[in-house]
């Protein structure tokens, strides 16, 4: 299952600022629940759109120093709870730091309340500078029954957070969502479609993920 936060599930296209999109949003499909952000669509000031699947992504912001404010029900971390039936052995992404600065993002993958894999970003470059990156979680063999994606809210602006998730894969890897380039017509200039600006992503080294570590 991928949730695209568009057609898996549908949902229509979100405000653009944090500001305007209210209190946070409970989104389920399909047994995969997330938690802590809001639905945007198009977001404002979003300088990666083209790596995601436009037009909607799930995010957070408490960030005054870049004007991202939302909600105060808003989390400084989003969660993904995954029901038990789905027997998912991997989850994969796409994570955007929204921040005007460097931030560090640690991902981890629990099932039955034991930590089966953790992924940590250091730095990842901001959102003016590209600052997105793939993760792939793989437990190993358990079934992944939650996950959480957690900024660093020591540096460079002490308890703020602004960050995006997009395109997740339970049980499948997040190549399948890619779709063949469309043929250009002789009378019109072709134009990479989303998913496969995702493609050009993944193929790029999207996954930078610097430090892992897994229990079983």
């Amino acid at each position: 299952m991928i949730i695209d936060f568009e057609a898996t599930p549908a949902i229509p296209t979100g405000p653009s600022l944090f500001s305007q999109a209210g209190p946070a949003q409970e989104i389920s499909s399909g047994g995969v629940t997330f938690n802590g952000g809001v639905v945007l669509g198009f977001p404002t000031n979003f300088f990666v759109r083209q790596f995601s699947t436009s037009p909607n992504v799930y995010g957070t912001a408490y960030h005054p120093a870049g004007n991202a404010v939302g909600d105060p029900s808003l989390s400084s971390s989003l969660s993904i709870t995954i029901d038990s039936a789905l027997n998912a052995t991997t989850v994969e992404g796409l994570l955007f730091n929204g921040l005007i600065g460097l931030d560090t993002f640690t991902i981890n993958a629990f099932s039955q309340g034991a930590v089966v894999d953790t992924l940590l970003f250091e730095n990842l470059a901001s959102n003016r500078n590209r600052g997105f990156t793939g993760f792939r979680l793989n437990s190993g063999g358990s079934a992944i029954d939650f996950v959480e994606i957690l900024p660093d809210l020591s540096n460079p602006f002490p308890g703020e957070w602004d960050f995006w998730i997009d395109t997740i894969a339970v049980g499948e890897p997040i190549e399948n969502i890619l779709t063949p380039t469309p043929t250009p017509t002789p009378t019109s200039e072709a134009v990479p479609e989303p998913a496969t600006m995702l493609g050009i992503a993944l193929a790029g080294g999207g996954f930078a993920c610097l430090k892992r570590r897994r229990s079983v």
